[in-house]
């Protein structure tokens, strides 16, 4: 990585266990980076974001983009990742939910955005 890239990053509040948000890389130090969170402000209202110290084994490369048909090829009891509330978290995939219109029974299956139910690892 280098410096102005985008990567993510994962908190290490026990809330955002498993939780992974964008990140842009300031400065680089051996144990840790300087980062500066894409959906956090410095405080309530505040136009600049927040910067952080963060561990290397709490950071990861930016993600290339998902094919368009990754949920039909994915199985329940997988694991997937979803974006709420800003950040990718990590989930097990419980079923492909049909959306409205689609043809249940009629071997149709829904095309993208598709909808499923997960479960979301480590919460309570």
């Amino acid at each position: 990585e280098s410096v102005g890239r985008t990567a993510e990053a994962s908190l290490a509040q026990p809330a955002a266990r498993g939780a992974w948000w964008e990140v842009e890389l300031l400065e680089l130090q051996p144990h840790a980076a300087l980062v500066e969170f894409l959906a956090f402000a410095e405080r309530d209202g505040a136009a600049q974001r927040l910067q952080e110290w963060v561990a290397w084994h709490r950071l990861r490369p930016a993600p290339p983009r998902a094919p368009s048909d990754f949920l039909h090829a994915t199985r329940a009891g997988e694991g997937v990742q979803l974006w709420w509330e800003d950040a990718w978290w990590e989930a097990t995939l419980l079923e492909e939910l049909a959306l409205q219109g689609d043809r249940e029974g009629q071997g149709e299956r829904a095309e993208p955005p598709a909808r499923a139910r997960v479960r979301l690892r480590g919460a309570a």
